[in-house]
């Protein structure tokens, strides 16, 4: 794994410590071996010469390995510091609650964090560190040898380039905050023009060149957006750089001029021009590392938002049963500690961005063992309601308690280990059909007879368990129904007390349907078990019936009862039952 090897994040710094170390090495033997040749040529000892000349050429040698192996780690740098910002967004994805998971705001804040580039903060960090004081360094021996104007020059001008590069930095990720919706629209566009699932649409209907120039105009506004900020940041920045650039070019005009006036050397000549070279060069390079620290450092204060937000309580962890070890009867279940009934006190909820309640004011108490249907018309807040039973939302106001069967309170962690499942928008994942129902409880991965038996309950048993489903990866594609079935083995397999079914049939047939839901009320057995269905139909082997409106519990009892009532549920039975008339 890329994080478990931090070797490049020592070798890089150190190889260009050393480096540093190196520089006045060689500057010195550049010296010496100059002042050699002058000498040379008046008879000077052949034999310093050369010894000088082996010496400049080790120095040379170490540097080029030493770089070398500095660009080698730079490399690994930039791989280790991809996976553990990935790693990082994904480790928290997974604890943070469901409501905020799905929230745009959080979704945008997301996408910035994974901008973050900590190879680069932490590289131009230390590069930064390392060519200060090697620019010091040089000024420095500028000043020995009596070239003040040089420094003079760098000391003026190197601070207003560090102000101006600051402001454009800022402005550049401020504008970078502001098109983050748009670019998310371009890639959920670039997605959709990509994907197989929605290939058949597109082609049906003719979307591409819609779609196509949605996604250009998101880019060229953009982009638009981007020349502008580039036009003033250069406008910002020409004419301190214009005078940079006239600087450098003057350098060495004017270390000669002094060196000749103070009689200095051809050596001392030779390493003052290599200085101002060194400078030349090394002036913008330190103020574009500044200036991505700047932006890198910004960024990283997004991603330590993002990964400093407050945990989901009740789903941050594994489940402790699942991960206990299985008994000699298969069991690990704890009676005291199975939730069984459920008290719902005036519960509301709504969705961020909304600003109608999906959920308002409902209360109802479910006994041990009952079985609930939960009915109501498209967005009367089904869905919602069996999330927040299940502790995946917390409610805005109001309490879900849920209580075991000895009558002991259970904090909304205890009871969510022992729930299972099949969600309205389930995950198809493209998996063998043994990892497809394990995922309900994967220390079954391996337990034939428990995957065959959950397949067997869910009338799927037409697959062997090592057979690939998913076309994503050369295996078989499903229909709408036969995913229903998977996902309903993956729930059965787990040994859940409460029992949640959202619309667990809708992609059925209406006889496959109706053998659906008679085994869901037999394999719940005594069991708790809330059933989301359009079909009202099944809301009559229910034990208890639940009608939603607009996110209100306008009505409840038996289908008797309801149907005596003559109230909403009535109206919707009669409504459904004239099709088949």
């Amino acid at each position: 794994m890329a994080a478990a090897d931090p070797k490049p994040v020592k070798v890089k710094p150190i190889a260009d410590v050393v480096n540093l170390l190196l520089m006045p090495a060689q500057l010195i033997l550049m010296k010496g071996l100059i002042d050699r040749i002058q000498l040379w040529s008046r008879g000077a000892v052949v034999q310093d010469l050369v010894m000088t000349a082996c010496f400049l050429a080790a120095v040379m040698i170490v540097q080029a390995v030493i770089g070398r192996a500095s660009l080698l780690s730079y490399n690994r740098l930039m791989e280790i510091g991809a996976y553990e910002v990935e790693h990082a967004i994904l480790v928290k994805s997974s604890k943070l609650s469901l409501a905020r998971l799905e929230s745009p705001s959080l979704k945008e804040l997301r996408t910035r964090a994974l901008n973050v580039a900590p190879d680069q903060l932490f590289l131009n960090g230390i590069g930064f560190l390392l060519q200060a004081p090697q620019m010091i360094l040089l000024l420095t021996i500028l000043c020995w040898y009596g070239q003040w104007l040089v420094v003079m020059m760098f000391i003026i001008l190197l601070p207003i380039q560090f102000i101006i590069r600051n402001n454009t930095s800022q402005a550049v990720e401020k504008l970078n905050r502001q098109q983050t919706p748009q670019r998310t629209a371009a890639e959920y566009i670039s997605r959709i023009l990509t994907s197989r699932r929605s290939a058949k649409e597109i082609r049906l209907f003719g979307l591409a060149e819609e779609l196509q120039s949605r996604w250009m105009r998101l880019h060229q506004a953009t982009g638009l957006q981007w020349i502008a900020l580039k036009k003033k940041e250069q406008l910002m920045l020409a004419p301190s750089e214009l005078v940079i650039s006239l600087v450098s070019g003057l350098l060495a005009a004017i270390v000669l001029v002094v060196s000749a006036a103070k009689g200095q050397s051809a050596g001392e000549i030779a390493v003052l021009l290599q200085i101002a070279i060194m400078l030349g060069g090394m002036w913008p390079g330190l103020l574009d590392q500044y200036a991505v620290f700047k932006q890198q450092a910004i960024r990283w204060g997004e991603l330590r938002q993002f990964v400093q937000l407050d945990e989901d309580p009740v789903y941050t962890g594994k489940h402790a049963w699942e991960r206990a070890p299985l008994s000699k009867e298969g069991s690990t279940l704890h009676m005291d500690k199975l939730p069984e009934s459920v008290l719902v006190r005036q519960i509301s909820f709504t969705y961020e961005g909304s600003r109608q309640k999906s959920i308002h004011n409902v209360h109802f108490h479910i006994e041990a063992g009952e079985k609930v249907a939960i009915v109501g018309e498209n967005g009367a807040g089904k869905s919602t309601l069996v999330k927040l039973l299940t502790g995946l939302y917390t409610p805005d106001l109001g309490t879900v308690d849920w209580y075991s069967r000895a009558g002991t309170k259970l904090s909304a962690a205890e009871a969510a280990e022992h729930f299972t499942a099949v969600m309205q928008d389930f995950t198809k994942m493209s998996l063998t059909v043994r990892e497809q129902v394990a995922l309900g409880s994967i220390r079954r991965l391996n337990d034939d007879e428990k995957l065959l038996g959950a397949l067997a309950q869910a009338n799927a048993s037409q697959w062997e368990l090592d057979e690939n489903i998913g076309p994503e990866f050369g295996g078989k594609e499903l229909s709408g129904g036969q995913w229903q079935r998977l996902a309903a083995a993956r729930a059965y397999i787990r040994e859940g007390s409460v029992l949640f079914f959202d619309e667990p049939t809708s992609a059925l047939d209406p006889q496959a349907e109706r053998a659906a839901m008679e085994d869901f009320f037999r394999i719940a057995g005594d069991r708790t078990a809330f059933l989301v269905t359009h079909r009202l139909g099944a809301a009559r082997l229910a034990d208890r019936i639940l009608v939603l409106r607009q996110g209100e519990l306008i009505e409840q009892g038996t289908h008797d009862q309801l149907m005596a009532e003559c109230g909403e549920y009535e109206r919707l039975y009669r409504m459904q039952a004239s099709w088949y008339v």
